[in-house]
């Protein structure tokens, strides 16, 4: 496969995202699915609602089994190690991972034309260049710009649990965690911008102007961090042990 460039443009599109994704090769996939009654599903903790399942099965026949993962490094490695037949139908890929999956022929593209209802997806998201690449469609959207703050109640007071002021403060140098590919968009909606820069894509000077001011604001709060983390279990760890009290 052509290697894929990693565009600002496309970069804005996926920072703050994720999105279902068919294991690749496509026809293992599906052929699997229907003569099986089953489709297998590597998603993050209640990503897929219960009641949501429970319906497709009943309508379908089709049994869900799902498999949780915590860390989008393992489970490109997973999927990688278990070519050419992946034991997975449907994959969570966060937008910050979206094209090494794509570059390394592990997801397949969408066939939009069985899918009912891919029409009452916001154009911004369906459309968006993030997901068309070579005038295919490679993800549904599920999560975007669903960002939080963690802390720990002992040593965040509550009148500083609402403000991304906290994660900024020196009060708290070196005991603070970052992700990077979501405090890109923390910060430029901490700088007043839109943080899933929705607003900005047709306008790339701007975009451009915007992330370059983010980057620059995460570079001089560089000092207050203790540590970049990438994994959600990595993180849970960290607070448990009180090595850091926000992220």
């Amino acid at each position: 496969m052509t290697k894929l460039i990693q565009t600002r443009r496309r970069f804005l599109g996926t920072a703050a995202g994720a999105s279902a994704v068919l294991a690749s090769p496509a026809y293992l996939r599906s052929s699997a699915a229907q003569s099986g009654g089953v489709v297998n599903v590597w998603t993050y903790d209640e990503f897929v609602p219960e009641d949501l399942k429970q319906a497709f099965e009943k309508d379908t026949g089709i049994e869900v089994r799902i498999r949780l993962v915590d860390d989008q490094g393992k489970q490109f490695n997973l999927l990688a190690a278990e070519q050419p037949n992946p034991s997975v139908d449907i994959l969570t890929v966060a937008g910050h991972r979206f094209l090494q999956f794509i570059d390394s022929d592990l997801i397949a593209p969408l066939d939009t034309d069985r899918l009912a209802n891919w029409g009452n997806i916001n154009p911004v998201y369906s459309e968006g260049d993030w997901a068309t690449i070579n005038g295919n469609k490679w993800g549904a959207p599920i999560l975007s710009g669903a960002e939080i703050m963690a802390y720990n109640t002992d040593f965040v007071p509550e009148d500083r649990r609402n403000t991304w002021d906290t994660l900024f403060s020196e009060d708290y140098k070196q005991q603070t965690a970052y992700i990077p590919s979501d405090l890109m968009s923390i910060v430029m909606l901490y700088l007043g911008y839109d943080g899933n820069m929705i607003a900005y894509m047709d306008d790339p000077d701007e975009a451009a102007r915007i992330v370059a001011e983010a980057r620059d604001f995460l570079i001089e709060h560089k000092p207050l961090v203790r540590k970049y983390y990438d994994a959600g279990a990595e993180i849970q760890q960290m607070l448990v042990n009180q090595d850091v009290v926000l992220c």
